[in-house]
């Protein structure tokens, strides 16, 4: 069995919560782009990126960045 060394896998999210006036919670959208670099065809070992772009009813908008990284033991019956 040959693994794929490199795998790179992108993805884009759209997120919509409705505001919750009772919890003083405002209307959100957000957008979030992000791309993953898998060590491998199993997934095993990863690093993800992902930048979020959320624009809050009465707040403007805010732009945050995440970088992460994985390592998953065991075989997909156990993840």
């Amino acid at each position: 069995k040959s693994l794929k060394v490199g795998v790179i896998e992108g993805s884009l999210r759209y997120e919509y919560v409705d505001g919750v006036d009772e919890a003083g919670l405002p209307r959100r959208h957000r957008i979030s782009p992000g791309i993953t670099w898998y060590a491998n065809s199993l997934h095993t070992a990863f690093v993800r990126g992902q930048v979020n772009f959320d624009d809050i009813e009465g707040h403007g908008s805010e732009n945050s960045v995440w970088l992460s990284f994985g390592f998953n033991w065991g075989g997909a019956e156990v993840r």
